[in-house]
């Protein structure tokens, strides 16, 4: 399977879309084209790895990227929790983990010490119980 990643162009209206629906507002850190610029260069940095083809691991590795390679001073927890839901929503999956359990899984991954590939196989048992595909249903 080809993951689907966006550009920033594509995370500036993610994140605009949930400043003004209020989905997900909490989790919103301060967003400008920094911020975009800089997630998408971690979609494609994540890109290089070997779980390019793996949805679920692609979306681990990508969780604990952002949150462990602390790009931002503040944020870098909650940007992860939103392009997380981003990731798997463009490539027609849902997460069916609430965002308040998505940000403790972050609190969790930001605080360990643990080697980098035991807590990416944490991250991807926890998400492959919780990947839905999305149906569309048409009227």
């Amino acid at each position: 399977m080809e993951i689907i990643c966006p550009n920033a162009d594509d995370i500036t209206t993610w994140a605009n879309w949930i400043a003004e629906s209020g989905y997900l507002r909490k989790y919103l850190p301060v967003t400008d084209g920094r911020w975009a610029a800089t997630i998408e260069s971690e979609f494609q940095l994540t890109l290089l790895s070997q779980d390019r083809n793996d949805l679920i691991r692609f979306a681990a590795r990508l969780f604990y990227r952002i949150i462990k390679n602390h790009r931002f001073l503040d944020g870098n927890k909650r940007s992860a929790v939103i392009n997380v839901y981003l990731l798997v929503s463009l490539n027609g999956f849902g997460l069916d983990l609430s965002p308040r359990a998505l940000y403790h899984l972050a609190k969790n991954v930001a605080d360990s010490q643990d080697d980098q590939e035991d807590v990416i196989c944490r991250i991807t048992n926890s998400f492959s119980k919780d990947l839905k595909p999305l149906y569309i249903v048409r009227k």
